[in-house]
C-alpha cells in the first residue's frame, strides 16, 4: 500500500507555504473537474504521492484569475499614453496660444417664441405682485400677535431658589431626636 499524504505534506512537497493557497488550488481542480487522487473526507482526507504531480500540471496550465484593476489605479496602457502637458515654450513661435473668450451674441426669436416669453414674463409679475402682497400680511400678522402677546403675557417666572447653604454636618443623625430607647432615664432602665 503506497503513503497517504497529509495536507500538511502536500504543502512541503508543492513548496506552497500558505495552506489557502492549496485549498484554492483543490477547489479550483475539483470546479474543472480534475480529480485529485486522495481516499476519505473532510480532515481525515489523504493524498496519494501521484497528487503532487496532478497539482504541479494543473499550477503550471491554469490561467491566472482576471482581476479587475484596484480602485484609483491607472491602467498600464494610460500610464505609457499620458504625457505630461507641452509647455508653451514647446510650441512654435508661429503659433499662438490664446484664452478662449466668450462672447454673448443677441438672442432670435421667432415671433410665436416672443409671444410666449412676453406671457411668461406678465405671468411671473403677477406671481411676484401676489407674494409682495403675502409677505405684508405676514408683517401685519406678526405685529399684530407680538402686541397681543405683550398685553398678555405672564410674568418672567423666577427660577426656584435653592435653601440657603448650611454648615456641615447640619441635618445630621445629631440633630434629629434620638430614639425613645434612649430617652429613658437610668432608674427606669434598670427597673426592667
Amino acid at each position: 500500500m503506497a503513503k497517504l499524504l497529509t495536507k500538511g505534506e502536500l504543502l512541503n512537497r508543492l513548496g506552497i507555504a500558505a495552506p489557502q493557497t492549496l485549498t484554492t488550488l483543490l477547489q479550483e481542480m475539483e470546479d474543472a473537474g480534475i480529480e485529485v487522487p486522495s481516499e476519505g473526507e473532510g480532515r481525515s482526507r489523504r493524498y496519494y504521492a501521484a497528487a503532487v504531480k496532478a497539482i504541479k500540471d494543473y499550477r503550471a496550465n491554469r490561467e491566472p484569475k482576471k482581476r479587475g484593476p484596484k480602485p484609483g489605479a491607472r491602467s498600464p496602457i494610460a500610464a505609457q499614453t499620458a504625457q505630461p502637458a507641452a509647455s508653451p515654450a514647446a510650441f512654435p513661435p508661429s503659433i499662438r496660444l490664446e484664452a478662449p473668450v466668450l462672447v454673448l451674441e443677441p438672442l432670435r426669436l421667432a415671433d410665436e417664441d416672443r409671444a410666449l416669453l412676453r406671457e411668461l414674463v406678465t405671468a411671473l409679475e403677477g406671481v411676484a405682485g401676489q407674494l409682495r402682497a403675502v409677505g405684508q400680511n405676514l408683517n401685519a400678522v406678526e405685529a399684530e400677535l407680538s402686541s397681543l402677546g405683550n398685553r398678555t403675557a405672564l410674568p418672567a417666572q423666577t427660577p426656584p431658589q435653592r435653601p440657603p447653604h448650611q454648615p456641615h454636618g447640619a441635618g445630621k443623625r445629631y440633630d434629629r431626636p434620638r430614639a425613645r430607647h434612649s430617652q429613658r432615664t437610668a432608674p427606669e432602665r434598670g427597673n426592667e
